[in-house]
C-alpha cells in the first residue's frame, strides 16, 4: 500500500510536472506570437507615419494653391476651363469666381491666407450644407443651412476653397486628382 501511495505521488509530480512545462511552453508561445503581432504593427505604422509626413510634388502645389494656379494644373490636366462671373455667398467670407470647367460650373473662393481658407473650411459641416458665420473675434454669429439643387463637393487645397455641385464622376475625379479628398460634401 506504502509503494501505491508512492507510485501514486510519483505519477502525479511527473504529469504535475509536465503539465506545467506545457503551460510554460503555452505561455512562451502566446507572448511570442504577441510580440511578433506587436513588434509588425509597429514597423507598419512607422512606416506609414513617415509616409504620411513627407510631402509628395503635388502636396507641396497644393499647398500655395490659389486661382491662377489651380486654372494652370487644370489646364495642365487636360481639362477645358473658360472663366466665369464673379458670385457672392453670404455663407462665404470671400468673394467667389465661377468657373466652367468641362463645361460644367464651379465655384473658387481665394482667401489671402492658407491660415484664413483652414478657418473658412472649419466652420462647413462634413456634408457640406451649413456654414456657420463668425465674427472678426471668433465669436459664432449665426449659421446658414444651403439646400443644395445637386450633391455638394467641397475642396480645399493652399487658400482655394472649390465647391462643385453635380454628380458628373469624371470632374470629381480630376478635381480629387488637383485638389484632393474633399473636406465636405455629399
Amino acid at each position: 500500500m506504502c509503494l501505491l501511495i508512492a507510485l501514486q505521488l510519483n505519477i502525479y509530480t511527473v504529469q504535475e510536472g509536465i503539465m506545467k512545462r506545457s503551460t510554460l511552453a503555452v505561455t512562451l508561445l502566446s507572448l511570442l506570437l504577441f510580440a511578433w503581432v506587436g513588434l509588425a504593427a509597429c514597423g507598419s505604422n512607422s512606416g506609414h507615419a513617415a509616409q504620411q509626413n513627407t510631402l509628395t510634388p503635388n502636396d507641396m502645389q497644393r499647398s500655395a494653391m490659389g486661382l491662377n494656379e489651380l486654372i494652370a494644373q487644370l489646364k495642365a490636366a487636360g481639362a477645358t476651363v473658360v472663366a466665369g462671373a464673379d458670385l457672392n455667398q453670404p455663407f462665404m467670407d470671400v468673394k467667389g469666381h465661377t468657373l466652367i470647367l468641362n463645361g460644367e460650373q464651379i465655384q473658387v473662393y481665394e482667401y489671402a491666407s492658407v491660415s484664413d481658407a483652414d478657418k473658412q473650411a472649419s466652420h462647413i459641416s462634413p456634408d457640406g450644407t451649413s456654414f456657420t458665420t463668425v465674427s472678426s473675434g471668433g465669436v459664432p454669429t449665426g449659421a446658414a443651412q444651403v439646400d443644395w439643387i445637386k450633391p455638394p463637393h467641397l475642396y480645399k487645397a493652399g487658400r482655394i476653397i472649390v465647391i462643385y455641385i453635380g454628380t458628373n464622376e469624371s470632374l470629381i475625379h480630376l478635381l480629387v486628382r488637383v485638389l484632393g479628398k474633399q473636406f465636405a460634401g455629399i
